[in-house]
């Protein structure tokens, strides 16, 4: 499994969603910060290859890391960063990021939409409180015309509040023009019971009818292709002596953490009451939706 690393580029957002996890919303990086991480992962990595993805806050408000970040990697000899996913609100683009990521064709694009208006309407700016969907479709639509559904992906968050729409919303994205859809489950701002379960499954299959007859030609959802409990929890690298999150590892065995980065840095497994709840739905759908394709 690829080794795959997520690098904090700032806290710092221009949304207020209201079921947002994130409970640090200030913090900024350096890039001597930033680099130090890298180190650590090119001096430590098994395979000497993996992925990168940039989260926030908003990534893109620092945009400079993610220049910095892909400059810095792809120049390592005998280290291979097989792509690199900035994973952004949609909110912010302009002419410079467009030209630079038709230059480094190696930096994939997950836009975070949710759905339709309604399932789409905790996610607002942070200053105006105005709905965000009418400019993150307008982005999207730009960018999968400008570089095809096999770049830009979609994010879709599920919780308490939109669940029932979760078939209904896979159409709308759809209809906007992606092919890639990630489904995401909000863990610590919401309650993640066996009746929202037992709802985003029946969702799901709703989906997956859909998928057999043919109404949704080249759509990927990852729920659908790929269950994989052990590599699901996420771990936080962390600067020991502030307690700032740095960076995210995924994909690594448990008795190997210790060298995930550099010895400057602790890491730290996650952990949630609700977590086997979601491991049990996820591989609930992947298992509906395999045997239902196999049903004659």
């Amino acid at each position: 499994m690829l080794e795959r690393y997520v690098i904090h580029t700032t806290k710092i957002c221009n949304m207020n969603c209201t079921y947002c996890y994130e409970q640090d919303k200030t913090s900024t990086y350096t890039w001597d910060e930033i680099k130090g991480v890298l180190d650590g992962i090119v001096a430590n990595s098994v395979e000497k290859k993996c992925s990168i993805e940039f989260l926030g806050g908003e990534p893109l408000i620092g945009f400079s890391h993610i220049k910095d970040t892909v400059a810095y990697m792809d120049a390592q000899e005998d280290f291979e960063v097989d792509h690199y996913m900035i994973t952004t609100n949609g909110t912010i683009f302009n002419d410079d990021i467009y030209q630079w990521l038709k230059d480094n064709p190696k930096v994939f694009v997950t836009i975070s939409i949710d759905g339709g208006r309604v399932a789409n309407m905790l996610r607002i700016y942070k200053t105006t409180e105005k709905a965000t969907l009418e400019d993150v479709v307008k982005t999207s639509e730009f960018l999968l015309e400008a570089f095809g559904p096999r770049r830009i992906f979609a994010h879709m968050v599920t919780h308490p509040w939109n669940v029932y729409l979760v078939a209904k919303s896979i159409q709308y994205i759809y209809d906007v023009g992606f092919r890639d859809i990630t489904i995401g489950i909000i863990e610590s701002t919401g309650d993640i019971t066996q009746e929202y379960a037992d709802r985003l499954i029946q969702e799901m299959h709703k989906v997956s009818n859909l998928v057999k007859k043919g109404e949704y030609p080249d759509l990927v959802i990852d729920m659908f292709d790929n269950f994989r409990k052990e590599a699901a929890g996420k771990k936080y690298i962390k600067d020991p002596e502030t307690g700032k999150v740095l960076a995210e590892t995924y994909s690594r065995s448990e008795h190997d953490l210790t060298h995930v980065t550099s010895d400057d840095y602790t890491v730290v497994q996650t952990d949630s009451p609700c977590r086997e709840v979601i491991y049990q739905l996820r591989e609930q759908v992947y298992i509906n939706h395999q045997h239902n394709l196999k049903e004659v």
